[in-house]
Parts: C-alpha cells; structure tokens; sequence
C-alpha cells in the first residue's frame, strides 16, 4: 500500500470517529491528526499490517460497549481484541493515550477509538468526552480532587496556625523539608485536646466552605493513622468534586499497569482495593510540603491513585 492509499484510509477512520479536523478546529486537533498519520504510517512501514489495524478500527461491531462507563470498574486498558496481536497497534496506542495539549488532557484522543458513541467534541466545554449519556472527566496516572469551585480559596496555612496550634496533619512522614512536621505529630498533639470535634468543625468549615462537614469530622474522630484520615477526608472530597464539576464518571487511566479505573457512584469505591488519597495539607508542593505551589485548585484538595 502506498503512503497515499493509506493516508486516504487515516482520513476515512478519523472522519468516521468525527476527529477529522476542519478549517476551524483547534491547532491541538489539527496536531493530532499529524501524529496519528505520522505515527501510524512510520510504526506500518516497520510492521506491515497498518492497513489491518486501520480497517478493524473502522469496524464498529468490534467497539467496546459504552453502558459500562456508568457504574464502577478497575479493568484492563480497553482495546479491540482482534489488536491484540496487531504490532503496529501495540507501538501506536500509547502515544495515542498520552497525546495531549492545551486543554486536552491525556486519553481525550484515544477513547473515540476503542468505546461505541463515545464523543470526542466536548459537551459545551464541561468534560473530557461525552458517552452512554454522561460527561466523562479523564485522569491520566492520578487525578486531584476539588473540593469547592473557587480555585482562588486559600485557607489552609492560616487554619493550620490558628485552630491547629501550628501543627500539621501532614505529610505522613517526617522529611527534611517538612520542618518537623508530620501527621503523627499532629495526631500527638490532637490526642491532647479537649475538644476534639470543635477542633476539627473550625478547621475544615473553614476550609471548606459550603460544604457540610459535620458527619466527616465525626468520622476524623476514630481515626488513628494518617490512612485512615486521608482516605476519609478523600471520599468526602471526591463526592464534593462530582458535585463541584457535574461529572457522571471519573475516570484514571493508569499507563504502566495498562488500567483504567471508573468511578461513577462515589458513594461505594470499597471495589477499588489499592486506592489510596494523599490529601494536600500546605499550599506547597504535595511532595515535601515545601513552597510555591502554583497549581489552580482550592486549598485543601485531594491527589487521589487507584
């Protein structure tokens, strides 16, 4: 097949999954459909079955179902199954999964590819992709949770020096950078008051306002390890995260262990065995609690890993 016959059977593919960008289209877009034709043709001159690759794309009766995406899942990264065995599709999926760009996040690009209906047009600017009737945000390695629309909320580093005494809860572990501080220290000196609940009412009212935080700081009061207070603390941000940005799904894309997890009822994540949230405590960079931490996201939000 010549370069010509197989640039027409790209432009077949992407205009069937409506990525075949236009005149108007974004230059992140545009962008796209270079790498893919670039990447494809280069990885077929190299394995000599592009052309397979591509027709099974166009297939839609090889899609993977879509309904999926509303309830929670930890699975494989969704591919044909006849690709399993395509070589040109195994060099080229990664890139396809990690292409990004401005206000493109990394996975936007791949899931018209491999998911029935899924929309790569964004509904009104709200999501990441549109499918089985729900906006879809999409994570790559991890997500960080927000818990309040304002991203100029800054309160933590007062809170902590007001309410908690100067300590605090965080990180888990004691570093060079941290000062001294940890969250068994924190805990030490929490253990030693006498009101315990009002601490932590103050604390996380201020922290996040709007939200109800009572039934949370209820449950802070049993918890003796910096796990076991993050992850709670986690769960109440990622319900208020959902809420916050009107996502029907959350979903990570985890490259190394070849994973996607789908968090749609955030009520019930007990499935997810190996996830873990590191809730920020500084305005600082989340390793190390040092300073100047630039990111645009409420004070008090939670990296979450699955």
């Amino acid at each position: 097949m010549s370069i010509v016959q197989f640039e027409a059977k790209v432009n077949q593919l992407l205009t069937k999954r409506k990525m075949m960008p236009g005149k108007k289209s974004k230059v992140i877009v545009k962008s796209f459909y270079e790498h893919f034709r670039a990447q494809a043709w280069y990885w077929h001159c190299i394995h000599n079955d592009g052309f397979e690759m591509i027709e099974i794309l166009l297939d839609d009766s090889k899609l993977i179902g879509s309904e999926q995406f509303n309830k929670n899942f930890y699975k494989d990264i969704f591919q044909q199954s006849d690709l399993l065995q395509n070589k040109t599709w195994k060099d080229l999926m990664p890139s396809l999964i990690t292409f990004k760009g401005e206000r493109i996040g990394a996975g936007e690009f791949y899931f018209p590819f491999v998911v029935d209906g899924w929309e790569f047009q964004k509904d009104g600017g709200t999501s990441d992709g549109y499918v089985a009737g729900g906006k879809r945000e999409i994570k790559f390695g991890g997500a960080s949770l927000k818990p309040v629309s304002n991203a100029a909320h800054r309160a933590i580093d007062h809170l902590v020096t007001t309410v908690f005494e100067g300590n605090r809860p965080g990180p888990a572990k004691e570093t060079k950078k941290t000062n001294g501080q940890s969250f068994d220290r924190w805990l030490q000196w929490f253990n030693q008051q006498s009101n315990k609940e009002q601490k932590l009412l103050d604390f996380f009212t201020g922290l996040y306002p709007g939200q109800n935080v009572t039934t949370m700081c209820k449950s802070l009061l049993t918890a003796d390890t910096c796990k076991k207070f993050y992850s709670i603390v986690g769960s109440n941000v990622l319900k208020w995260y959902k809420d916050v940005d009107g996502w029907d799904s959350l979903v990570i894309i985890d490259l190394k262990k070849m994973k996607i997890a789908n968090i749609a009822d955030v009520n019930n994540t007990d499935m997810f065995k190996n996830i873990k949230f590191d809730w920020v405590t500084k305005r600082g960079n989340n390793k190390g609690n040092g300073s100047g931490d630039v990111r645009q996201l409420a004070d008090g939000y939670v990296n979450i890993k699955i």
